[in-house]
């Protein structure tokens, strides 16, 4: 599906389980600061307000652009026994969404996605929080992303990729690369043992990432840097198969 043109409401409310959420183009949603407080538009959210119950689902292979004013998501448990719990994103790709990611949610885990001049008004576009009337994003996984200029200072050497509030535990990040504006931009606060800090993932076309020229150049750092998955998915955005070596990216 493509979605376009919207203004200040969500692209998808996700309100069930095992559900697949994969091959969409989302671009071109605009709002106002007045309108995000009040309709708090996302490209997905999901909540167990109502007893709804949103489990192991997963999102891949879209393509977000251009969600002015609007978030990458928000995910709460308002009744905190996991109702919303064990997302998988992989393989999609992220271009200019103004605001975050709020994972108030427990076990969602991020593969291989693309974040691309991301969360231009506010810092990480990857929040795992905290509340105890919200749940915990504990247990979360990151790992093979690429971040490219994200945060509202892309400039600023503490901010663009992802944040875990104090009391969220066992979380699991490596082999994410992320670069601030031009190259050899490192990040004081990023230190994964595996991770790539500062330099340019090379992408083809990197004004113009589109749906169908989303690649590497040839000597980017991202190719056969990251760690396999294959025991979760063996496939990236251009539904090509990864095998046995892989890239970090979509």
């Amino acid at each position: 599906c493509v979605w376009t043109g919207s203004s200040g409401w969500d692209a998808i409310r996700l309100l069930c389980s095992s559900s697949l959420v994969a091959d969409n183009i989302v671009t071109n949603f605009t709002g106002s600061v007045d309108t995000y407080a009040v309709e708090h538009g996302d490209f997905i959210q999901s909540f167990s307000d109502n007893g709804e119950v949103a489990t192991n689902n997963i999102i891949e292979r879209n393509f977000i652009n251009n969600l002015h004013y609007l978030q990458i998501g928000n995910f709460t448990d308002i009744a905190t026994n996991n109702s919303v719990s064990d997302w998988t994103w992989r393989n999609n790709i992220f271009i200019g969404p103004s605001m975050q990611a709020n994972i108030y949610t427990p076990r969602f885990k991020w593969y291989n996605n693309v974040f691309y001049r991301c969360t231009t008004n506010t810092g990480h576009p990857l929040l795992f929080k905290g509340a105890a009337d919200r749940n915990y994003g504990h247990n979360a996984e990151v790992y093979n992303n690429i971040f490219v200029e994200c945060g509202a200072n892309s400039a600023s050497t503490s901010q663009g990729w992802y944040s875990f509030e104090a009391g969220i535990t066992n979380m699991s990040t490596n082999f994410n690369l992320v670069i601030g504006i031009g190259a050899v931009t490192s990040k004081t606060g990023f230190g994964e043992i595996n991770g790539i800090n500062g330099s340019d993932p090379l992408f083809i076309s990197a004004g113009s990432i589109n749906p169908s020229d989303s690649g590497l150049m040839a000597g980017s750092p991202c190719t056969a840097t990251g760690t396999n998955l294959s025991s979760s998915f063996t496939i990236d955005f251009a539904k090509i198969e990864r095998g046995s070596v892989w890239d970090i990216g979509a």
